[in-house]
């Protein structure tokens, strides 16, 4: 599991980093509360609109790269429309997204790891990664 906060080190260049990372990876979970469209920086700007957002950069990456990205809604969260999201994160909206919701934390996580496991190549390893977990306060 690749996670950004955790795995980038001190001085590492981040795309260098993600791509990388992308280059392991057969799946990108992208995680998404309910404030996920309309969460600000510190300047008061919508974060996902900054084409410099760690987040949006993240994702577009794992979007153009070409392997599966599974959208993961969390907090009661929906999948946002396409017009909503920044031209290169359109495809996102496309994706069939999972839902994990707290009455039924457990058996969604399940079915999660579950259809995982299905798309790892057999001829891999059964290691499975993924980029980052892409949500802010849900």
């Amino acid at each position: 599991m690749f996670q950004n906060v955790v795995a980038i080190g001190p001085g590492e260049d981040f795309d260098d980093a993600i791509e990388a990372a992308l280059d392991q990876c057969d799946v990108t979970l992208a995680v998404i509360g309910p404030r996920w469209l309309v969460t600000t920086g510190s300047d008061g700007e919508h974060r996902l609109a900054d084409p410099d957002d760690y987040v949006r950069r993240e994702l577009a990456a794992a979007l153009v790269h070409g392997h599966q990205v599974i959208p993961v809604l969390v907090g009661g969260a929906t999948m946002p429309a396409p017009a909503a999201l920044p031209s290169e994160l359109r495809p996102l909206a496309q994706r069939q997204a999972v839902s994990l919701r707290d009455e039924t934390w457990h058996a969604d996580v399940n079915r999660l790891v579950e259809a995982l496991i299905g798309t790892v190549p057999t001829k891999r390893s059964r290691r499975l990664l993924a980029v980052a977990a892409l949500s802010w306060r849900w």
